[in-house]
């Protein structure tokens, strides 16, 4: 029997119906090292604002879904006041790339998620994105100056796992360093089932 996740779920543009706020909370912390060395990333995790295209409109009754980039901008400076060095932003949205030869790359990018990120706090470091179930890493910045923003995206079915590493200097809590690579899952290392990944 399912004893239920063992991870917590963020929802910040899940809203109730009823006024009650969001289904789940919609941000996390996370500090990392002590003392002088503690950085602290902060986390907004959303759901795809169309959903109610997408689902039976009995299951979503009781909620409804708010536009991503102002849920995301307006929880920036709340994330930074609680002591955030970095937002990271888990959204289901994503895009196309022109070509699917490049996990890593981002050549050509279209699709949904590049006017939410156009349009994000740029304060926001890292987005990981999904639902067009495309792989791809963009470094935003190399599009838009303005937006030194990290974009990642798996693929589908668990054959890609995006491995991040986002480097802040502590006694500033300036973020100094970016960078993604999307890593192809070995069998060996993780069981799959190979008919559902097939």
């Amino acid at each position: 029997r399912f004893a239920g996740a063992k991870f917590a779920f963020l929802a910040a543009n899940v809203m109730r119906r009823d006024g009650g706020g969001t289904l789940f909370p919609g941000t996390a912390l996370r500090s990392f090292g002590k003392g002088r060395r503690k950085v602290t990333l902060g986390f907004i995790g959303m759901t795809l604002e169309a959903t109610s295209t997408l689902v039976p409109p009995q299951g979503i009754a009781e909620v409804t879904f708010a536009d991503e980039v102002e849920t995301a901008n307006a929880l920036v400076p709340r994330l930074k006041a609680q002591g955030a060095d970095a937002i990271v932003l888990l959204i289901h949205e994503g895009g196309y790339p022109a070509s699917r030869s490049n996990p890593d790359g981002c050549e050509g990018l279209a699709g949904p998620i590049r006017d939410i990120v156009t349009a994000l706090d740029p304060r926001i470091d890292l987005v990981v994105s999904g639902h067009s179930h495309q792989a791809y890493v963009c470094d935003w910045q190399a599009i838009d100056p303005a937006r030194p923003v990290l974009l990642t995206s798996a693929g589908l079915w668990g054959k890609l796992v995006s491995e991040i590493t986002v480097e802040i200097e502590p006694a500033s809590g300036r973020v100094v360093g970016k960078r993604a690579r999307n890593v192809v899952v070995q069998s060996q290392s993780f069981a799959t089932d190979r008919g559902a990944v097939e």
